[in-house]
């Protein structure tokens, strides 16, 4: 009883809390949410900004002045840090185009897409604003493969900004841990309760490095590792760890290490790639024998067992 009643009185905070901070940001009556990164690099961060302006473009000037603006809080980075800036921009047909100095293309991958993703959010709430488009220079901005990224919407990222919690929800995850062979890779699914902040993709990694439930089954992902972001974009989920990612264990092989993130993500179905990184950086092969400055995608060749292994439910996740 006293059990319920904690989880109760949880529910009802995380759900004033939502209330709260949806009547913010909507751009309606000056009132803005302006998106920050995180000083661990981890996630991005919402905080409200009353704008002054009136006009499409006065509000775009103000806001853009404000992540320029290194009077943030301690625990945040404004997304156009340093020598970073937007040259210029233009509206038209309701789309932002910005033009960034060179500076941006210098930036670490997991770093690029949390400030992207904090310029689009901030700009999106400008009154009939339908997308954002990135330039560096006067060369339209490209993904990893060379691809151009063009117009991005709301749509167009899944991150949950720390400072915005939201409500209770539930989710049945597929994962894939190593056999006790560590060749492997065994499927279990959990229903986990989780706090809805935390994306989806996140909780995944979180809950293979937690490691499985069942006795069939080990950990595949080093236990002291430590997740610095994890951030999907353009239907490719970014997931960056610490150094604790590199402790070898070879009772594990580095295909089911890197194939039991890779396929767990991918299994939620919201995206169909994935790039793993070490401290922002993808330049390097694990383990002497496979390259991380890649997109992997779903590989099951090496999955072990037809059947789910076990159904867990999972209490509470709290992030």
């Amino acid at each position: 009883m006293k059990s319920f009643t904690k989880k109760l009185f949880l529910f009802l905070t995380i759900l004033t809390m939502a209330f709260v901070l949806a009547s913010c940001g909507d751009g309606k009556d000056g009132n803005y949410m302006v998106y920050y990164i995180e000083s661990d690099y981890s996630s991005i961060a919402a905080e409200s900004f009353e704008v002054i302006e009136e006009t499409q473009g006065a509000i775009v000037d103000e806001l853009i002045e404000c992540m320029d603006d290194d009077e943030t809080e301690d625990d945040l980075i404004n997304p156009l840090f340093g020598d970073l800036e937007i040259k210029k921009y233009e509206i038209n047909d309701n789309i932002i185009s910005l033009y960034f100095s060179s500076e941006y293309s210098e930036l670490e991958k997991n770093v690029e897409v949390l400030v992207r993703t904090a310029v689009v959010e901030t700009l999106l709430q400008v009154p009939d604003v339908s997308g954002v488009y990135f330039y560096v220079g006067d060369i339209p901005l490209t993904d990893s493969s060379g691809n151009v990224i063009g117009i991005m919407t709301a749509d167009s990222f899944a991150i949950n900004p720390g400072s915005q919690i939201n409500t209770l929800a539930s989710a049945d995850i597929t994962l894939y841990f190593a056999s006790e062979d560590g060749k492997g890779l065994v499927k279990e699914q959990q229903r986990v309760n989780y706090v809805s902040s935390t994306s989806l993709e996140r909780l995944v990694v979180e809950r293979l490095i937690e490691g499985p439930s069942s006795s069939q089954s080990r950990s595949s992902v080093p236990e002291n590792t430590n997740i610095l972001s994890v951030v999907v974009n353009d239907g490719i989920c970014y997931i960056n760890f610490d150094e604790g990612f590199l402790v070898q264990d070879y009772d594990v092989t580095e295909q089911v290490v890197i194939y039991s993130i890779v396929n767990s993500v991918l299994e939620l179905g919201t995206t169909s790639k994935v790039q793993i990184s070490v401290n922002g950086s993808s330049d390097l092969v694990y383990r002497d024998a496979l390259s991380l400055d890649q997109m992997f995608t779903k590989d099951l060749s090496l999955v072990v067992n037809e059947d789910i292994v076990s159904e867990t439910e999972v209490e509470l996740t709290e992030q």
